[in-house]
């Protein structure tokens, strides 16, 4: 069809008939044609449109043609376990990880990246992040820091919490424990005053895995302000470092403040003092005289909200006076983009002596990491530079279910004890015999007190099972989890079957058929069991970083095996699952938060039968029972029986 011109009769038809269309869309289409062909708009707007239909048919066609009739195919599932099963090379060193595509919303470098030896700092301002530990924001923050960051300490800023104010279930440290397993914790907040559960201001600290094992102390602002946490970490030869996290207040009292802003806590705290300088000016005092103290004999780390420009501003000038470094500045040699979401400047920041040896830096989208108004940043630092050396594998000891160290569990654990005990009235039992008990004991009075003591076993037994809940679910499930966490299994198996234990053959030829492992008993000597086990379980958790993203992928699957044995369309189907798992995870939340409710069944001493035309009371078990299976019988029979 010419664009120049009005197109002839011929030219039209030919255009209609390529693009397949039936009798009556090809009469309203000519009749439509026609009448523009008076207005040039009208006709090239018709033009534009005649193309883009002609093309969606094409890809259509196109698209149907290659429709997949196979859930998982072989040869997708051998490509994606190659990135996971084949990463390390016959030394265990790590070769390469799949890694999703770089936003370009990104400055620096990208997180999912992480090379051996290296520690990775983590910090962000989430301006406050519940006071519960199911809210959605603080839920899906530690998710995220402690499994898909692969952070080994993070910072928070400005949390907007009193953490004395918290239930136990709340309090910063229960809401690390769901997600990790080696964690150590630190909070600060004003403690000279009380301004309600959401006071704020205040910051908080973690550390996870086996970095974890390495801090000797932690500590908080002198003037218990909660203008900054801290942890020193203890490496070779006294090598030692110490990380802060700090929040700066602003420059001025912010409008209609209602006197609960930091800057109006620590104005307060000036002025009760007797102390001429504004809040900004004492931090920057006391944070130098805190660094200035320990630069001498320490490594320091300084992550914190500055609330100015950390490129051209005061802070980062007296930074620079005492020999601290902004490292993702100077590592990346290019201006910082805008921390804040509604700023022009970059604003946080993080500082470090000059033996640190940072090998990664980089600032994430607004959208990614930990919710909030700031955007996340993070930085590798060298091992060798934090620790002094290269950092040895530490053991845990094995987890105990009874934590005395944690209230919310040992609390439980008393009240579970308590219920066992006056439900089945041990401690009366327990009082009565103390009265008639003789010296020496007769047979009798050993055996009631063998009773008793068996039952307080199984007290304390309840107690054990049920004071803590072990929470699982926190890895998304995929074909390619399920394949790695087998072949896990399958060699913990076959180390226990080699050491004499007792281990189904069935079990064993089940899991390696799954897994693909051809023989696994054949192995010839234990080492090279106990290699390939270490190896699966290196492999497992290199892959838990990416298991969101792979959950997507097995998502993605399932809608093309449905989309090709039924009528509907790929993303239609997709569509549906996504909204679907997001009522699953809403409800998990939901259910996690309120408890059960307690069982309505009732305990039955007595039931009246009719015998004759009188009605008898019927009390002992026997007769009960009889009569309750009478009743059921008769009751089945009636809905059963047609009428």
């Amino acid at each position: 069809m010419s664009s120049l011109g009005a197109p002839s009769q011929h030219t039209l038809w030919s255009w209609l008939l390529e693009t397949d269309l039936d009798n009556q869309g090809m009469q309203q289409r000519m009749s439509q044609q026609l009448k523009s062909e008076t207005k040039p708009e009208n006709k090239r707007k018709q033009e534009e449109k005649s193309r883009n239909d002609h093309r969606k048919a094409k890809k259509k066609k196109k698209n149907t043609k290659n429709t997949s009739k196979i859930h998982f195919n072989e040869r997708t599932q051998k490509n994606r376990m190659h990135n996971y099963l084949h990463i390390t090379d016959n030394d265990g060193n790590i070769k390469n990880i799949q890694s999703p595509k770089k936003d370009p919303d990104y400055f620096g470098e990208s997180y999912s990246e992480k090379a051996d030896g290296n520690i990775r700092i983590w910090f962000t301002n989430p301006c406050g992040i519940g006071t519960q530990h199911d809210d959605v924001k603080s839920y899906d923050s530690i998710r995220f820091l402690s499994q898909r960051s692969r952070c080994d300490i993070f910072g928070l800023a400005e949390t907007n919490v009193h953490w004395h104010r918290l239930k136990g279930s709340s309090t910063f440290y229960s809401r690390i424990k769901r997600s990790c397993k080696n964690f150590r914790t630190v909070t600060c907040h004003n403690t000279l005053e009380d301004l309600g559960i959401s006071q704020r201001g205040g910051n908080c600290m973690a550390v996870v895995g086996q970095v974890a094992f390495r801090m000797v102390t932690s500590g908080r602002d002198g003037r218990n302000l909660g203008r900054w946490v801290w942890m020193e970490f203890s490496g070779r030869d006294s090598y030692t470092t110490r990380v802060y996290t700090a929040y700066r207040p602003g420059s001025h009292k912010p409008p209609q403040s209602k006197n609960t802003t930091i800057y109006d806590q620590q104005d307060r705290y000036i002025r009760s003092h007797n102390l001429l300088q504004t809040p900004r000016e004492l931090f920057d005092n006391d944070i130098q005289d805190e660094m200035l103290e320990q630069l001498g004999t320490k490594n320091i780390i300084l992550m914190l909200d500055v609330n100015e420009d950390v490129e051209q501003g005061k802070f980062n000038e007296m930074m620079k006076g005492i020999g601290m470094r902004n490292v993702i500045q100077s590592r990346l040699q290019k201006s910082m983009p805008a921390t804040h979401h509604r700023g022009s400047r970059p604003i946080s920041a993080i500082y470090c002596s000059r033996n640190m040896i940072v090998t990664r830096a980089g600032i994430l989208p607004i959208e990614t990491g930990v919710r909030g108004d700031h955007k996340n940043i993070f930085i590798d630092v060298q091992t060798k530079s934090f620790m002094g050396g290269k950092m040895y594998m530490v053991t845990p000891p094995p987890m105990r279910t009874l934590k005395m160290n944690d209230s919310c569990i040992y609390l439980c654990f008393i009240k579970l004890v308590k219920q066992h005990l006056t439900s089945n009235k041990l401690i009366e039992k327990a009082k009565n015999l103390f009265k008639i008990c003789t010296y020496p004991a007769e047979e009798a009075m050993i055996r009631e007190m063998e009773i008793i003591d068996e039952q307080m076993g199984r007290a304390i037994r309840h107690g054990l099972k049920k004071c803590r809940k072990i929470h699982t679910g926190t890895i998304p499930f995929s074909a390619l989890f399920n394949t790695l966490s087998r072949t896990n299994r399958l060699w913990l198996l076959v180390m226990k079957k080699k050491k004499g234990q007792r281990i189904s053959n069935t079990t064993i030829r089940r899991l390696s058929k799954q897994v693909g492992v051809v023989n696994p008993m054949q192995t010839p000597t234990m080492e090279e069991v106990i290699h390939q086990l270490r190896q699966s379980k290196k492999q497992y958790e290199m892959f838990i970083p990416h298991a969101p993203t792979e959950r997507q992928r097995f998502y993605e699957d399932l809608a093309s095996a449905n989309a090709a044995n039924s009528n509907q369309k790929k993303l239609t189907i997709l569509k549906n699952i996504m909204q679907t798992e997001s009522s699953r995870q809403q409800h998990a939340v939901i259910r996690s938060v309120f408890p059960k409710k307690a069982s309505t069944s009732k305990k039955v001493d007595r039931v009246q039968v009719l015998q004759g035309d009188t009605w008898e009371e019927i009390t002992t078990p026997t007769a009960l029972i009889a009569a309750l299976q009478k009743e059921n019988n008769e009751n089945i029979a009636a809905r059963t029986e047609p009428p």
